[in-house]
């Protein structure tokens, strides 16, 4: 039900009751109601910001992905790739080139499996965050695929030529990298003010297009179906972890313009047993691990 390490956990709501939702390092937790008709329809505009759903979308989808079941499953290591753009070629070029990128990293990789993130420089220059699974997980063959990155990046952007008739010249850097290590990035990198410009689109660009993409890492979630009661008192207990930031048991950080979610910094799985005990009914002597077997055995 919960792994205490990690924080890998999901809580998500029955259709009439209260919900919880808690995954890794991101908590939402409100009552609320489902409407079960869909809701929406007509022509999507063009997209000229990043809104607070899309990040909220994003920050759910880091938390909810088992990293563990991944290597467990398919073996290799993630490694984190930034692509650099000299300038600004604008969204129709960004968007060509980067899926022609991908493209061709799902054939160099043998597998889609990655999650890009497009971001901008204070001097306007667009660039892509990848958390990306490879296949191998020796040194050597990571500078293999590095010098491999340089080369596919610069063939595929390379033929842009800036208004100053300066010829491409863009920067990548590859290295390994722990995925949940990337998760808490990306979740404290959505929730500083500091990092505004980040998500400002040039006034150049017209439309953005997607600011963020993955394929083939599939969340993964456990649904508790949980009561109204049961979801107030667990807020309580959320709202005392986040007034104890002093313990260093949890370090809540509020997420400016995302309602209601809470970012914890450290030591998710503290805080996790500590829901899972609550939920369970079980004393802090208790063992977790033996209660689990003796569940999977009913």
């Amino acid at each position: 039900m919960v792994d205490p390490e990690t924080g890998e956990v999901g809580y998500h709501r029955a259709p009439t009751k209260g919900v919880l939702s808690f995954a890794g390092r991101v908590v939402d937790c409100k009552p609320v109601l489902v409407d079960q008709k869909a809701i929406g329809g007509g022509v999507r505009s063009d997209i000229k910001c990043w809104s607070a759903a899309s990040r909220r979308r994003l920050l759910f989808y880091m938390a909810s992905l088992d990293f563990k079941r991944v290597a467990s499953r398919w073996g290799g290591r993630f490694a984190f790739v930034t692509l650099t753009w000299r300038d600004d070629p604008g969204p129709d070029e960004v968007r060509r080139q980067r899926n022609h990128f991908l493209q061709r990293l799902g054939d160099r990789l043998g597998a889609r499996r990655w999650v890009w993130k497009l971001e901008f420089q204070r001097r306007g220059a667009p660039h892509l965050h990848l958390l990306v699974w490879t296949p191998f997980v020796s040194d050597v063959e990571l500078s293999d695929f590095r010098r491999w990155t340089w080369d596919a990046w610069d063939d595929v952007s390379g033929g842009y030529v800036s208004e100053s008739g300066v010829r491409g010249l863009h920067r990548t850097d590859v290295d390994w990298c722990r995925a949940k290590d990337v998760a808490r990035y990306i979740a404290f990198d959505l929730t500083k003010s500091s990092k505004g410009y980040q998500f400002t689109v040039p006034e150049t660009w017209s439309h953005t297009g997607r600011w963020w993409g993955t394929s083939g890492l599939v969340a993964e979630w456990l649904h508790v179906p949980l009561a109204v009661s049961e979801v107030i008192s667990v807020r309580r207990m959320l709202r005392r972890y986040r007034q104890a930031n002093s313990t260093g048991k949890a370090r809540f950080g509020r997420c400016k313009g995302l309602s209601r979610i809470w970012v914890i910094g450290r030591e998710a799985g503290t805080l996790v047993e500590a829901i899972d005990r609550y939920l369970t009914g079980l004393s802090p002597g208790d063992n977790l691990e033996g209660r689990r077997l003796r569940d999977m055995s009913v």
